[in-house]
Formats: C-alpha cells, sequence, structure tokens
C-alpha cells in the first residue's frame, strides 16, 4: 500500500473513530457511516463508542442494535441481519494473521450473523465465522466456525453448551435517540 493510500485510510478511521462515534445524535452518526459506505437497514442503531473499520463492507439490516464500545471491522466483509442484538464491547473481527505464516501473512475472511442473534457483552467473533438465526454467542466466548440455528454458544474457543428452544423472529424497537 502507497504511502499516500495509508494516509487516506488513517484519514478516514481517524475521522469515523476519533469524531463520528462520539456524536451523540444517531442521526448525524447514521447519515456520516452511510456517507463513508456502511449499509444501515431502518430502524438500526449503532450506539456511541463503536469503532468501525472498513464502512464500505459492512451492511446491518434492519432493527439491529450495536451497544456502546463494540468493533465492526469491515475488512474482510461484514453482514449483519435483522434484529439483532450485539451487546456491549463485543468486537467482530474479518481480519487477522497466519500464526504459521514466516512472514506473519493478513487475511481476511467474510463473517455473516443472521436475523434473531444475540452476541452477548463482550463476545468477541473471529474471522469467517457464520452465525446463523437465532444463535446465542455468551459473554466471554471467543467464536470461531458455524453456529447452528437456535444454538447456544459459549466459553474459549466457544462449543455450542446449548439450544434456544422456540421460534424467534422479534422485531428488536429500542431506539435511543441520542446513544
Amino acid at each position: 500500500m502507497s504511502v499516500l493510500a495509508n494516509l487516506k485510510a488513517d484519514c478516514k478511521y481517524v475521522f469515523l473513530n476519533g469524531i463520528v462515534n462520539k456524536i451523540p445524535i444517531w442521526n448525524i452518526r447514521a447519515t456520516l457511516y452511510k456517507m463513508m459506505g456502511m449499509k444501515i437497514g431502518k430502524g438500526s442503531r449503532i450506539l456511541l463508542g463503536t469503532r468501525i473499520m472498513n464502512p464500505a463492507n459492512i451492511v446491518i439490516g434492519e432493527r439491529t442494535i450495536v451497544n456502546e464500545d463494540c468493533l465492526l471491522d469491515g475488512r474482510g466483509g461484514l453482514e449483519i441481519g435483522n434484529d439483532v442484538s450485539i451487546s456491549i464491547q463485543s468486537m467482530i473481527l474479518t481480519g487477522t494473521h497466519d500464526a504459521h505464516s514466516g512472514d506473519f501473512k493478513y487475511y481476511t475472511s467474510k463473517v455473516v450473523i443472521e436475523d434473531n442473534s444475540w452476541l452477548c457483552a463482550r463476545s468477541l467473533i473471529l474471522p469467517g465465522a457464520q452465525i446463523n438465526k437465532a444463535a446465542i454467542i455468551a459473554s466471554g466466548c471467543v467464536f470461531r466456525g458455524i453456529a447452528e440455528t437456535n444454538g447456544v454458544y459459549g466459553g474459549v474457543p466457544g462449543k455450542k453448551i446449548g439450544e434456544r428452544k422456540g421460534i424467534f423472529q422479534y422485531n428488536l424497537d429500542w431506539a435511543p435517540p441520542l446513544r
């Protein structure tokens, strides 16, 4: 990457994460995120302090809530469905390095999170994860792989620890106007 391209990327990162994510009015933040290429569905919210990387590669469905101080990494592509709850301080990563590479090879892998899923507080989703419909990733879980529909996953590394009973098609309607 050229020096100019690095400078441009750093300026965008600082603007999004040093200024935009601190603006206490959602409609202004949403407009700026969309101007940077992020696709955000009707009724969705990204709350204060959430860090954004490569917004043009992030698609968020309708009525999804991303709580405070999360990290959304769009470097490898990030798709989040409708009515997804992403709890405080959760991180979704799509880029990393190969630990076995002699030259510390960097790579990206898309993350997909389907409708009605819930990432509990401080969960960490690693590159390439697929969170199927209505799955739960428990607090503190480090998850890589495929989460089954209605599955509940916890631990480090994340493993299936249970199952949600029922059919989950709720609509999230929490819309804090400022945060």
